[in-house]
């Protein structure tokens, strides 16, 4: 099914470029476009900055979990080419760097395990003030569909949308919170706490950081708009509004036995424990384009 909508969304895409160039008929032939420039290939680069948004899901341990956006910025080569005075579309090549974090104002779990010497006990974990940010950078290579406005010859709007495929580069978290150990021994009806033995103490400050698996590729929904000043015959400017969504799936780790913490100075990754988690952005594009 998902295949089967793919070919129809070519489909009508395709549709759509052969009626406006069957429009165009091409009868202007080496008439300027709406920027007043010749239709040809063009080269550019596009720096954005945002903020950044992480909806999250955690497993049963963390569902109370939060996701919270910080900053985003990416930057990218274009290489385009403008079919008429409406419409182009744009590769390239690009670079993200994503800050993201999740904060978790208390946990509980507990489980059956044994101790050193062979019993059974329950050992019980509460933590509170547990907050972790995370890092991503990406490479981007974006494949778009541009629409271009004329208001006059020298100022008109712009419409971006497309899809970018993203390669991962890195993904690391830093985590901290304040955690306490207790074990219950039902065979002898007694709770240990605040002992060295097995770990049982209280109020530890755990402090973690590492990297977590991520998948090899991400696709991710953009698109912008706004407004293009053509400086001269041969460079245009579009200042406008961003917003990307990236796909869901961020983790790539199973979460089936997953536990934040069950030992003093030993912390996973919450992201690690996510059922579903996916990066979005919204901010501010710049783009210049040169004309050849």
């Amino acid at each position: 099914m998902r295949i089967n909508r793919f070919n129809i969304k070519i489909f009508a895409i395709s549709t759509l470029l052969l009626m406006i160039l069957n429009c165009e008929g091409y009868s202007q032939g080496t008439d300027i476009n709406a920027s007043g420039m010749q239709k040809h290939f063009y080269i550019g680069i596009s720096p954005g900055f945002g903020i950044s948004g992480l909806s999250f899901t955690g497993a049963s341990e963390i569902s109370n979990a939060k996701g919270e956006g910080k900053g985003a910025f990416t930057t990218t080569l274009d290489l385009g080419y403008s079919f008429n005075k409406y419409i182009g579309i744009s590769t390239g090549i690009g670079f993200s760097s994503v800050t993201t974090a999740i904060s978790l104002e208390s946990y509980s779990a507990a489980f059956d395990t044994t101790d050193t010497e062979g019993e059974k006990y329950n050992r019980r974990i509460d933590g509170k003030y547990i907050h972790e940010e995370q890092k991503f950078t990406f490479i981007k290579i974006p494949l778009a569909l541009n629409l271009q406005i004329p208001f006059t010859k020298g100022f008109g709007f712009y419409v971006q949308a497309g899809v970018n495929f993203c390669l991962p580069k890195e993904m690391s978290y830093n985590s901290e919170g304040q955690f306490s150990y207790t074990g219950f021994y039902s065979a002898y009806n007694v709770l240990v706490s605040d002992v060295g033995y097995e770990g049982f103490k209280n109020d530890v400050q755990n402090n973690t950081s590492g990297t977590l698996k991520m998948n090899s590729m991400y696709k991710e929904l953009f698109a912008s708009a706004g407004f293009q000043i053509n400086m001269g015959k041969s460079v245009s400017l579009l200042i406008g509004g961003a917003y990307t969504k990236m796909s869901a799936g961020l983790n790539n780790s199973s979460t089936s036995s997953f536990r934040l913490s069950a030992y003093p100075d030993k912390m996973k990754s919450m992201l690690a424990g996510s059922t579903s988690a996916s990066l979005t952005s919204v901010g501010f594009k710049l783009a210049l384009r040169i004309y050849m």
